[in-house]
C-alpha cells in the first residue's frame, strides 16, 4: 500500500483557476551528441588527477574524485562551489585530462568500419570519387524526402521522374535550359538547390526516409574495395582484438612490390602520419608518435576463432560482424560492381591464399598496432578530403540547433568527437561513498575512474623525456602500448562495461548499463517508477459485487485521499469529514488553505478540527504584499469512498483492457482487495495469490476520462477481434444451466426471493417495481419455471426500452434433452421472452445473450445483467447445491464392459501398426521385436515414423473407448451428474478430462514422439529391451479413477513435466515478442483523415485495418437476420442518426 501524500508547504498561494498559458516555444526537434573537448571543460569546475580519494583522517584529498569543488556529499554541507546546502546543491562536474586520445566505446565499431573504407595513402574512401559523390546525392534525395527518387539514382542513369521534375522546377526558376540534354552528373549537382529555389522545403526525418539512410549507409560501407579507385594502392586489411585494440595486417610481399611500383609505400605513409599527427595536436604527447607500427606478438593476432568465441552484443558498437563480413570482402575481390582494373587482380587475391607460398611472405608476418592517434589523424584527412559526404552522415549535431554549453549556432562534424581526451568525471553525490561504522568503503565507479588516473599517471612518466630509469626503446614502447591499453580498458569499463576485457567487466556496471535494459534507470526507475496514490494487495472473489465495482479494505480508504474543493454545495459534508479526521471513516487527512499551506489532522484534538472546519468557506478579507485577497476554496483531502472511480490493474498488462476503472466499494473488515468473476479473463487473474494495483486520479478531468473512457462497462469487448471480454464462469454457468432446464420449479416465495436477490441494487425509486408474471402451472400448485425468472430479470433490466428478439445456438447439443424435437439446442428469446434453450457458455461469449443485450441495450445495461445474473445464479445455487462425488464417475455395468473390450485392442494394433512400419507383418512378437531394434541401432531416426503409426493406431483405440463410456456411459445421468454439466455447459474442463478420469488416460507423447528409449532398449527397466508392447511405449489404459500403476504413472508425470517446461518458455518467449511488437508499434494513432500513422506523419495504412471499421463496435455488422429481427430497437439507438439524414441530403 502507498499512502497518499499532500502536496508540501509553500509560500505561494495555488492557482486552482488556471488560465490558459501564452505559448511562446515549441519543440520541433531534438538532436543528441557527444561533448567535445572544449565543450567538457566549460561544463567542469575542477580538473582531477590524484587517484587518492581520502586521507587519513577520511577527508577528501584536493584533485581528487572528491574534491570539495564537485560538490558535498552530505546534505548537510555546503558546497564550495555553488555556496548552497548539500540537499539543495544539484553538484559540478570535474574532468580528467588524458595524456593521448582513447577510443569511444560507444562508437568503436564506427571506427573500425571508417578505417575499413579509408585509403592509407591519399586519405580517401577506396570507392572512386564518382560513385562516392552518387551516393552523396542519394543520400540527399532521401534528406529531401524523395526516396523513389533515391532508388532510381542506384543505377547508371537518373530517372525519368528526377529529370522531369528538375525540369519543371527549371523552367520555373531559370526558363531557360533543357533537362533531358544535361548529363547525369550536372543533374545530381543542381537537383538540390533547384529545388531549394523552386521553394520546396526539406522534409524533417521520417521513420522511412531514416531506414532508408541507414540501408544506403550500409550499403556503401559495404562495397568499398581493398585496392583504392583513386590512387590504385592495395591497402592493409584492419581487424579487431575486443573492443580496444586495431590492427593492421602487413602486405603480402607481392602487394608490397605493386605499392612500391607506384609509388607508395604504406608503412611510410602511416610513420609519417603519426608524426605529423603528435606534432599537429596539442593534447597529444609526442612520444606517442613512437608507437606507430609497433608489432604485436601472435598471441594479439585476431584469429577467427577468438573472434567467433566472442560474441558482441549486437549494437551500433560491435564489429566482429562487420569484421567476419570485410574479410569475406576482401578475399572476394576488391570490387563488388566489376570496375576494378585487370591489372590489379593480382592485388584482389586474399591474405590466405598468400601466406600459402612461401616466397611471398615477408620477414615479419606480425600485425602492426594502430594506435588511436594514427586513427584519429586518419579520419581527419577523411574528413578534410570526403567532408561533404562525412558531414552528412556522421554529423555531431545534424539539425543545427543552439547548444547551451558552445553558446552559439553548431553545426559541424567532427572525427575527434569519435575519441575522447578529455572526460567527464561525475558530480561526488552521485559516487556517495559507502559507510559502515569507522569504515569507509569506494563508490564502483570510483574503482573505474581510479584506474584511468593511475594508467594516465604511467603513460605520463612513460613520455617523459629524459626517461626517468634508462631502458631500450622496444621495452619503452611495449610497456607505452600495455598502459595505454589499461587506459583504454578503464575507459570501456567506466562507459561499457560490456567492452572491458578484464575478468570483472560482467561485475562492474558502466554508464551504458546504468541506464539500458529492465534494471536500468530509465525502464526501472523513469518509466516504471513507484506512484503516490496507489494500493497495492491480493484479490479475493465477491459475486456480490458490481461487475464494475471494486472492493477495498478500509486500510486503503483511510490513506487514499483525494483534494475536494470546498463549496457553498458541500461544505456541510466537508466539515463533517473534517471532524471524522484521519481514524474515522469516512474522514479527512489534511486541508490545504488558500495560501497552499497543508494542515495535517492527524495530530489535532477533536474540538481543534471542529474549530478548524467552521473556517472551511472563510477567504481572506483584503489584499496585502504578503496574502493577497484570492477567490480561491480551500481543499480538504478527503478519504476515499463508495462510488469514488479507481483505475484497476493487474500485470503483466498485454492488451489496451489490462487497465479498467471501477467504481470503489469501501468493505469494512475486510483486508484483501475484492472483485468480481467476471473480471478474470480480463485481466488474466486468479485468486491463488495474485496481486492487483489500484489507483487513486487526482483530479476531475482523470476522474471523467476514468468514468466515460476506461470505465469497465465500456471495454466490454476486446479490440483484437471485438469478442467479449468480461462473462460469468464456473458455478454461474452451472447455476444457470440448471436454472434454465425445464424442470426447474419454483413456488411464489421461491420466485420473488430469487428476483429480489438479484434486483435488490436496481430496485430505485424508478425501478422500484418488479413485475411478477403470470405463473406458468396453476394446477395442482401454482409455480413458475426457471426460465421466467431469466425472463423477468431481463426484463427489469431493459425497462422503459422496446423488447428484444434473441436466438442463438446453446454448446449443449439436443441430445442431452431428449433428442432434437426438445428444442433446448437453440436459447429463443421473443419480446423479452425466454422461451426455449439453457443458459451456458455459449451465452456469455461472442453473439450471446449479454454481448446482443450491449449492442441493443448498451454497455452499461450488459453490465448491470452480468451483476444481476451473478447474484441470481449464487442465490439459487446456495438452495440447490452443486457437488461433485465419486459417484459422479461411475460407469454402467454395460459401459465397463466396453470399456475393457475397447482397451484389449490396444496391444493388438500397437503390435499390428509396429510390424508394417518395420516390414515384418505377419511374423512372430520375436522376431518383429528383432526388427525393429535391428531399424533402430542402424537408424534412430527412423524411430519417429514408428512412433507416428503406432500412435495413430491406439488413438483410434482410445476414442473408441472414450465414446463407450462418455457421456451417457456414466450411471448418473446428464443433468444429475455434476462432473458431466461441468464439462458439457463449458463451466469447467473438457471431455478429455472427465474421459482421463472415468475411462483411460490414452497415448502418453513427448515432442511428438513415443516415450523416448533408453540406451539399452528400454522406456524403463521394468520393460524388455526393443518391446513393442502398447503398455510399455506410454501407452495408459488405466484411469485415474481406479489408480495407476507404477510405470504408468512415471509416464504420466514425464508427459506432464514436459507441459509445465513448454508454458513456461512459451510465456517468457511470447513477453518478449509482445514487447517488441508494442515499442515498435505504440507511435501508431489513427488520424481523422483514417490513415493510421506514424509519430513522423508517415503513412503506414491509408484507411485503418482497409475498411476503417472499430472492431470494438462492429462484432454484429454482419449479424443482418438479428439486427432485422430488433427493427424498434435499431431505430432507437440511431434515432440521431435518423433524424441528421434528411438534412444531409
Amino acid at each position: 500500500m502507498s499512502p497518499s501524500r499532500a502536496p508540501a508547504s509553500s509560500t505561494s498561494a495555488t492557482c486552482e483557476v488556471k488560465q490558459p498559458s501564452v505559448l511562446c516555444k515549441e519543440i520541433e526537434s531534438a538532436s543528441f551528441s557527444f561533448y567535445d573537448a572544449e565543450e567538457v571543460r566549460r561544463i567542469s569546475v575542477k580538473r582531477v588527477t590524484n587517484p587518492v580519494l581520502f586521507d587519513g583522517l577520511n577527508n577528501a584529498v584536493p584533485d581528487g574524485l572528491y574534491d570539495p569543488a564537485l560538490g558535498p556529499t552530505d546534505a548537510k554541507a555546503t558546497c564550495v562551489t555553488c555556496k548552497y546546502p548539500g540537499s539543495m546543491c544539484g553538484g559540478h562536474f570535474g574532468h580528467l585530462e588524458l595524456v593521448v586520445p582513447v577510443y569511444n566505446p560507444l562508437v568503436f565499431g564506427t571506427v573500425v568500419r571508417l578505417l575499413k573504407t579509408t585509403c592509407f595513402h591519399c586519405h580517401q574512401f577506396r570507392m572512386h570519387s564518382d560513385r562516392v559523390r552518387k551516393f552523396r546525392q542519394r543520400l540527399l534525395m532521401l534528406m529531401d524526402g524523395d526516396i523513389e527518387g533515391a532508388e532510381n539514382s542506384a543505377g547508371p542513369e537518373v530517372s525519368k521522374n528526377t529529370k522531369k521534375e528538375m525540369a519543371e522546377i527549371w523552367k520555373g526558376v531559370e526558363n531557360e535550359g533543357d533537362a533531358e540534354a544535361m548529363d547525369l552528373d550536372n543533374i545530381l549537382d543542381v537537383l538540390p538547390e533547384l529545388r531549394k529555389k523552386g521553394g520546396r522545403a526539406t522534409t524533417t526525418w521520417t521513420s522511412v526516409t531514416s531506414t532508408a539512410a541507414r540501408n544506403l549507409i550500409k550499403e556503401f560501407l559495404s562495397i568499398q574495395p581493398k585496392t583504392c579507385e583513386n590512387c590504385k594502392a592495395v591497402n592493409p586489411s584492419v581487424k579487431t582484438e575486443g573492443h580496444n585494440k586495431i590492427f593492421r595486417s602487413q602486405l603480402t610481399k607481392q602487394h608490397h612490390q605493386n605499392n612500391l611500383a607506384r609509388g607508395i609505400d604504406i608503412n611510410e605513409d602511416m610513420a609519417f602520419l603519426a608524426r605529423s599527427a603528435s606534432a599537429e595536436s596539442a593534447d597529444s604527447h609526442e612520444g606517442a608518435a613512437k608507437l606507430s607500427g609497433t608489432e604485436m606478438d601472435a598471441r594479439l593476432i585476431p584469429a577467427k576463432k577468438a573472434a567467433k568465441k566472442k560474441k558482441h552484443q549486437g549494437d551500433e558498437s560491435d564489429a566482429s560482424t562487420d569484421d567476419d563480413k570485410d574479410d569475406k570482402d576482401d578475399k572476394d575481390g576488391s570490387d563488388s560492381d566489376g570496375d576494378g582494373s585487370g591489372s590489379d587482380q593480382d592485388s584482389e587475391e586474399s591474405d590466405s591464399d598468400d601466406m600459402q607460398v612461401s616466397e611471398r611472405v615477408p620477414a615479419s608476418t606480425k600485425p602492426l598496432y594502430i594506435t588511436p592517434i594514427e586513427a584519429r589523424a586518419l579520419l581527419k584527412r577523411l574528413w578534410g578530403k570526403e567532408f561533404d559526404f562525412c558531414s552528412l552522415v556522421w554529423a555531431a549535431n545534424p539539425q543545427g540547433r543552439e547548444s547551451r554549453v558552445s553558446g552559439g549556432f553548431v553545426k559541424r562534424s567532427d572525427p575527434s568527437r569519435f575519441f575522447i581526451q578529455t572526460l567527464l568525471v561525475t558530480p561526488s553525490k552521485f559516487r556517495p561513498p559507502s559507510k559502515m561504522g569507522d569504515m569507509v568503503f569506494e563508490h564502483p565507479q570510483n574503482t573505474s575512474l581510479t584506474a584511468i588516473i593511475q594508467a594516465n599517471l604511467s603513460l605520463a612518466e612513460l613520455f617523459r623525456t629524459p626517461p626517468t630509469v634508462p631502458e631500450p626503446p622496444e621495452v619503452r614502447a611495449g610497456r607505452a602500448v600495455r598502459a595505454w591499453l589499461a587506459l583504454q580498458s578503464g575507459v570501456n569499463r567506466l562507459i561499457d562495461a560490456s567492452k572491458s576485457d578484464g575478468a570483472d567487466a560482467k561485475l562492474v556496471m558502466g554508464i551504458r548499463q546504468q541506464l539500458e535494459k529492465k534494471e536500468g534507470l530509465f525502464r526501472m526507475n523513469m518509466m516504471g517508477k513507484r506512484v503516490n496514490f496507489a494500493a497495492r494487495s491480493v484479490i479475493s472473489p465477491d459475486p456480490y459485487l458490481g461487475t464494475s465495482e471494486i472492493g477495498v479494505p478500509p486500510v486503503f480508504a483511510k490513506k487514499l485521499t483525494f483534494p475536494e474543493l470546498v463549496t457553498p454545495h458541500n461544505v456541510d459534508l466537508m466539515r463533517q469529514l473534517v471532524e471524522n479526521g484521519p481514524e474515522i471513516h469516512p474522514g479527512a487527512n489534511a486541508i490545504e488553505d488558500e495560501r497552499g499551506r497543508v494542515i495535517h489532522l492527524d495530530k489535532f484534538t477533536a474540538e481543534k478540527r471542529a474549530a478548524i472546519a467552521k473556517t472551511l468557506l472563510a477567504t481572506t478579507a483584503s489584499g496585502s504584499a504578503d496574502a493577497p485577497a484570492r477567490p480561491l476554496a480551500k481543499k480538504v483531502y478527503r478519504h476515499l469512498r463508495n462510488g469514488d472511480v479507481m483505475l484497476v490493474n493487474r500485470q503483466p498488462t498485454l492488451h489496451k483492457p489490462g487497465i479498467l476503472a471501477h467504481t470503489a466499494r469501501v468493505l469494512k473488515g475486510q483486508r484483501t482487495i475484492r472483485m468480481h468473476y467476471s473480471n478474470c479473463s480480463t485481466f488474466n487473474a486468479d485468486f491463488d495469490g495474485d496481486e492487483i494495483n489500484l489507483h487513486f486520479p487526482q483530479d476531475h478531468l482523470g476522474r471523467a476520462e476514468a468514468y466515460e473512457i476506461m470505465h469497465g462497462d465500456r471495454q466490454f469487448t476486446v479490440p483484437t477481434d471485438g469478442k467479449p471480454l468480461r462473462g460469468l464462469i464456473q458455478d454461474h454457468i452451472c447455476s444457470g444451466l440448471l436454472l434454465s432446464m425445464r424442470d426447474s420449479f419454483f413456488d411464489r416465495s421461491e420466485f420473488t426471493q430469487l428476483l429480489y436477490s438479484a434486483l435488490v441494487d436496481y430496485c430505485g425509486d424508478a425501478l422500484g417495481t418488479i413485475d411478477i408474471p403470470a405463473p406458468a402451472i396453476f394446477k395442482p400448485q401454482v409455480l413458475w419455471t426457471g426460465k421466467q425468472v431469466l425472463s423477468s430479470v431481463l426484463a427489469h433490466v431493459t425497462r422503459g426500452r422496446p423488447p428484444m428478439t434473441f436466438t442463438a445456438p446453446c454448446k449443449i447439443s439436443a441430445n442431452f434433452f431428449g433428442g432434437d424435437d426438445s428444442g433446448e439446442d437453440m436459447l429463443i428469446i421473443r419480446r423479452n421472452y425466454l422461451c426455449t434453450g439453457v443458459v451456458d457458455k455459449n451465452m456469455f461469449g461472442k453473439y450471446g445473450l449479454v454481448h446482443a443485450v450491449a449492442e441493443l441495450h448498451g454497455r452499461s445495461n450488459a453490465g448491470a445483467l452480468l451483476s444481476i445474473l451473478s447474484r441470481l445464479f449464487t442465490n439459487f445455487l446456495q438452495k440447490h447445491g452443486f457437488t461433485c462425488g465419486m459417484d459422479d464417475l461411475i460407469l454402467t455395468q454395460q459401459a465397463e464392459l466396453d470399456r475393457i473390450d475397447e482397451l484389449a485392442k490396444a496391444d493388438d494394433a500397437c503390435k499390428t501398426a509396429t510390424a508394417e512400419v518395420a516390414e515384418a507383418s505377419g511374423k512372430p512378437d520375436a522376431v518383429v521385436q528383432q526388427s525393429v531394434a535391428n531399424k533402430l541401432i542402424e537408424n534412430p531416426e527412423w524411430g519417429a515414423q514408428l512412433d507416428m503409426k503406432a500412435s495413430g493406431a491406439l488413438n483410434k483405440v482410445t476414442s473408441a473407448t472414450v465414446k463407450k463410456c462418455l457421456p451417457f456411459g456414466t450411471k448418473k445421468p446428464f443433468s444429475k451428474n455434476c462432473l458431466s454439466i461441468m464439462t458439457i455447459s463449458g463451466a469447467k474442463g473438457s471431455l478429455v478430462n472427465f474421459s482421463q478420469i472415468a475411462a483411460a488416460l490414452g497415448q502418453q507423447e513427448l515432442e511428438g514422439r513415443r516415450v523416448p528409449r533408453m540406451p539399452s532398449g528400454k522406456t524403463l527397466p521394468c520393460f524388455e529391451p526393443f518391446d513393442t508392447s502398447a503398455r510399455a511405449n506410454g501407452y495408459i489404459a488405466d484411469r485415474f479413477f481406479s489408480g495407476l500403476s507404477p510405470p504408468e504413472y512415471f509416464f504420466h508425470c514425464m508427459a506432464g513435466r514436459e507441459g509445465l517446461v513448454d508454458t513456461a518458455v512459451k510465456t517468457a518467449r511470447s513477453g518478449y515478442l509482445q514487447r517488441c511488437l508494442v515499442k515498435n508499434l505504440e507511435s501508431l494513432k489513427v488520424n481523422y483523415d483514417f490513415t493510421v500513422r506514424d509519430c513522423d506523419g508517415s503513412i503506414v495504412q491509408f484507411q485503418y485495418g482497409d475498411d476503417c471499421i472499430d472492431v470494438t463496435r462492429s462484432g454484429y455488422i454482419s449479424q443482418f437476420e438479428f439486427l432485422a429481427e430488433n427493427p424498434e430497437l435499431i431505430l432507437l439507438n440511431s434515432k440521431e442518426a435518423i433524424e441528421l439524414l434528411p438534412k444531409l441530403n
